[in-house]
């Protein structure tokens, strides 16, 4: 309204007059600017700016000097713009104070429900310490699996950083190999255009110009014409090659380097040349703090193998307990992979002694271990630390080796020697507490190949730690508790066993002293 009727300088002084806060008031609201007769206001606004004469307002018994006071800017009146994002951020404000009172609203809820979850959790805890050692073993894994996840997303980091620096290390020698061609190459321009330039003669003076050679040309001249047309191929030759060298460099990114000038472009080649060693030196900055911070992650897999081999080994004395009839010992081994556990070692040392380290061996330790896990996308893991085998002591004091007790042919020994490890194995898996309440069965095929003293054996420590041996063969077993039947349901293709089907058994003494089911 006030714009529509009034000019910017009267606004200007009125303003001064008034508080401006005013104009930030809603019109048409109870608590804002209410017009009932926008002529009225119009002529009463008129009157006071009447009473303003060169900007001191003369009143009734008053005169106010306007030019100390403060004037409105009349701009955020014309600026639709300016309004609109105030009018927005009023509205968002107002949304804002409105989530802000639903949320204190649901603090009272949130009051109760806690209320709630605390007496729950109380009554939860008096549960905790029947499984306390249940739930800190499963905190202990828990964690233990958390750090391998860790290690393992800052190896993939570190190998992702390793490739890249890698790629970064390479691409910078082809640019410097590159460069110091093509400035070679333009040093060797340059002097064969200076040379040229020194062979170049003026003609006399008093040769006439644009005239015809009379007569035919000497033999000696045509041999020059032709030499030039060669000369003048090779030249467009030249400048073709360059054209195009010109376009891989600019493709290179080395566009950069292009000036206004031939020699201002060489001599930012050559200041871009002279800064290779700094960076170099911040290249081979960033390679030590790579090198180091992937030594102090291969820390915990080197941690993790050495706990791995010192848990085989409490492995081996425990399945020595009881030897196989025909062995000494059984030994499960395992056999390191030399090259990648003696470049992660040499890692983790350049780690742990940080400035007294070898860098060239360390550096050379990280490319060894970069180039063997990109050789066949490998994701380095504790498997491929080592190979698991098992290994049999005969009397006679040959080993056997066995890489793969799946893949190997059966036998006594080899049955034997497949349960026992199967056994323990399996006995890890089982709570300690829990070794007594539970029995589990295993089928034992070939039963008849074993030795009856191993078969012994296998029962004896299997019972120890919760396994029950079901014996097939059909030969009698001296060893056996229970003979059990196996009959064909007629019909049905299937095999039943009935209550009755199970026989106790009672050894008795053969004629020569061994006994017999």
């Amino acid at each position: 309204m006030l714009s529509k009727h009034f000019k910017p300088k009267e606004l200007r002084e009125l303003f001064a007059l008034l508080n401006a806060d005013i104009l930030h008031l809603p019109i048409g609201t109870p608590k804002g600017i209410v017009v009932d007769d926008e002529a009225a206001a119009v002529a009463a606004i008129r009157q006071l700016l009447g009473a303003i004469e060169k900007g001191v307002f003369a009143g009734p018994g008053v005169r106010i000097a306007l030019g100390g006071l403060s004037s409105f800017d009349d701009k955020a009146l014309r600026d639709r713009t300016f309004i609109e994002r105030e009018r927005e951020a009023v509205e968002k404000q107002a949304r804002q104070l409105k989530a802000d009172l639903e949320a204190a609203k649901g603090l009272e809820k949130l009051a109760a429900r806690k209320q709630q979850l605390d007496k729950a959790l109380a009554e939860k805890r008096a549960f905790r310490d029947r499984f306390e050692r249940h739930l800190a073993d499963r905190a202990k894994l828990s964690a233990m699996l958390t750090h391998e996840a860790d290690q393992l997303e800052a190896q993939r980091e570190l190998e992702a950083e390793m490739l890249g620096l890698t790629e970064q290390e390479r691409g910078l020698d082809r640019e410097i190999t590159e460069l110091r061609a093509r400035l070679a190459g333009r040093e060797r321009e340059r002097q064969n255009v200076l040379r040229l330039q020194d062979d170049i003669r003026p003609p006399p003076a008093d040769e006439p110009a644009g005239l015809p050679f009379p007569g035919p040309f000497p033999s000696e001249l045509e041999r020059l014409l032709e030499e030039y047309l060669y000369d003048l191929r090779d030249k467009r030759q030249i400048d073709e090659d360059i054209g195009r060298e010109l376009e891989f460099i600019e493709l290179a990114g080395a566009g950069a380097h292009l000036c206004e000038t031939e020699d201002a472009s060489i001599e930012s080649l050559v200041e871009s040349l002279a800064s290779i060693p700094q960076r170099e030196e911040l290249y081979e900055k960033a390679k030590r703090t790579a090198i180091a911070r992937l030594g102090s992650s291969l820390k915990g897999l080197r941690d993790n193998y050495h706990r791995l081999d010192a848990e085989v080994t409490r492995f081996n004395h425990a399945i020595n307990q009881r030897t196989v009839s025909n062995l000494t010992m059984i030994e499960l081994r395992l056999e390191r992979n030399a090259r990648v556990m003696d470049a992660i070692e040499e890692l983790v040392k350049a780690d742990e002694l940080k400035l007294f380290a070898d860098e060239r061996r360390a550096s050379d330790a990280a490319r060894l271990l970069h180039d063997w896990v990109a050789s066949d996308s490998r994701k380095l893991n504790l498997t491929h630390l080592f190979e698991l085998c098992f290994v049999a002591f005969s009397h006679d004091g040959k080993q056997i080796v066995y890489r793969n007790l799946d893949r190997i042919e059966s036998h006594g020994t080899t049955v034997t020697i497949k349960a026992l490890v199967n056994m323990h194995l399996m006995g890890q898996l089982i709570e300690e507490s829990r070794l007594g309440e539970v029995r589990i069965p295993y089928y034992l095929d070939e039963a008849a190949s074993i030795d009856p003293r191993n078969q012994e054996i296998l029962i004896e420590q299997g019972l120890a730690m919760g396994f029950v041996p079901v014996l097939a063969s059909v030969k009698p077993q001296a060893t056996a508790t229970y003979c059990v039947r196996v009959a064909n349901e007629s019909g049905l293709g299937r095999l039943v066993i009935t209550e009755n089907d199970w026989v106790q058994l009672e050894k008795k003494p053969r004629p020569g002293g061994t006994p017999v089911a």
